[in-house]
């Protein structure tokens, strides 16, 4: 697994590749279709200047498409938008807290 930093082109990219390459997460998921969307709230002192929204699309456990998106095409193509601060997502990534 390769080091990447959070919310990055390259961190999406290796998000993609983990969950392609674990077939055993397209099974466990395969009675999963959802389009959702997630925003992370800017915040200087963590150098993230304004939001950022990225997405992940899963049609039956196959992961279809993920990237970021603006939030007019987040609206319009997710069917959730999830937003927390990055200190919250850091705490759901870890598991010290959940959504």
């Amino acid at each position: 697994m390769i080091k990447c930093q959070y919310c990055t082109p390259e961190w999406l990219e290796e998000t993609a590749r983990i969950y392609r390459s674990n077939s055993s997460l397209e099974g466990k998921l395969k009675k999963i279709t959802a389009r959702v969307c997630f925003r992370v709230k800017g915040d200087p002192g963590w150098g993230i200047e304004k939001d950022i929204i990225f997405g992940t699309f899963i049609e039956a456990g196959k992961l279809t498409k993920i990237g970021f998106f603006n939030e007019e095409n987040a609206k319009h193509d997710a069917e959730y938008l999830l937003a927390a601060t990055p200190q919250e997502w850091k705490k759901i990534l870890r598991k010290k807290t959940s959504f």
